[in-house]
């Protein structure tokens, strides 16, 4: 799943929503919204268009006002297909062309006929009876998803849709789901790993009230980001393993994101004209200063944004 904050993107110009990624730098031209094995959408923040390119790069479609101010945009069953929703009607991409969507709330999840629905303070998933929640988060396969605040609840998702599951006593207002699906990282006044069976793991940590994460195969990275004197930006980030122990910590002064390796124990900065990808222990692998907007597909596939505007996998 891949979900897209876009008042963080329209007030800040940044955003990426996702599950294992985070939102591009300012100084992006064009960054990832949603992207998976078959194809990405990325929405270029000059002219405030979405675009959606196969799994080649090459553009499919191009949508602009038509598409109002989305609040969620997510893979309709495979990108580039994507749904719009939270901003008005909603609309969807189908087969490139755009046509509106009958359905009230923001679209959170759209792999089959088998929606996701985010209502106020509630999320509704197709069969079950709605749930209280802030939001809805899935790992990055798609497979299985939380609900947080006031509690943690699992969903998992077979061939007749989303299943709910247990619930976990730890309230928050954020959180994001290991690549297996067992362990959330919930965010609130002291962010905390909660596994599906034993009691929640406090972080120990310097940024305990961090409102954004990614988790991939490595661990978590708790991101902060602040703007300070005279508009000057700060990044923090604190990466962790699965069981809460230290991996890494860089600060920036300069707006940095990251994207978490389902798959591999690797990480991807992006922002302030660099690009780093960095090993489990935090040790950089990899520089450029090409790439404006990096994610990891549910498979382990790095993609990216180029300050050209082209898009390419490796």
């Amino acid at each position: 799943m891949h979900r897209k904050r876009v008042l963080g993107l329209t007030a800040a110009a940044v955003l990426l929503a996702g599950c294992g990624a985070s939102p591009p730098p300012a100084r992006a031209e064009a960054a990832l919204v949603a992207v998976d094995g078959d194809g990405a959408v990325v929405y270029d923040l000059a002219d405030g268009s979405y675009r959606g390119v196969d799994r080649s790069g090459r553009q499919v479609w191009r949508f602009g006002a038509e598409l109002g101010d989305p609040a969620a945009v997510v893979c309709l069953r495979h990108c580039p297909d994507a749904v719009f929703s939270g901003g008005g009607p909603a609309s969807r991409v189908t087969n490139g062309k755009l046509e509106r969507f009958d359905v009230a709330g923001r679209v959170l999840s759209a792999h089959d006929d088998h929606l996701v629905l985010g209502e106020e303070n509630a999320v509704r998933v197709t069969g079950a009876a709605p749930e209280p929640s802030a939001g809805w988060v899935e790992n990055a396969a798609g497979t299985s998803a939380v609900t947080v605040s006031p509690g943690v609840r699992w969903f998992d998702r077979d061939g007749t849709g989303w299943r709910p599951g247990t619930r976990a006593d730890r309230p928050g207002e954020d959180a994001c789901l290991s690549p297996d699906g067992r362990t959330a990282l919930v965010l609130g006044e002291a962010a905390a790993l909660v596994g599906r069976d034993g009691p929640p793991s406090v972080l120990a940590t310097d940024l305990p009230g961090a409102p954004e994460c990614v988790f991939g195969a490595a661990g978590a990275v708790l991101v902060e980001h602040t703007v300070r004197g005279e508009g000057a930006r700060h990044t923090a980030m604190r990466a962790v393993d699965r069981a809460g122990k230290p991996l890494w910590a860089r600060d920036f002064d300069s707006e940095m994101f990251v994207a978490a390796d389902p798959r591999s124990p690797r990480f991807a900065l992006s922002g302030a004209a660099r690009f780093e990808l960095l090993d489990a222990g935090g040790r950089v692998l990899e520089t450029r200063d090409d790439v404006v907007s990096a994610s990891f597909t549910g498979d382990g596939e790095l993609v990216t944004v180029l300050d050209s505007g082209a898009v390419t996998r490796s």
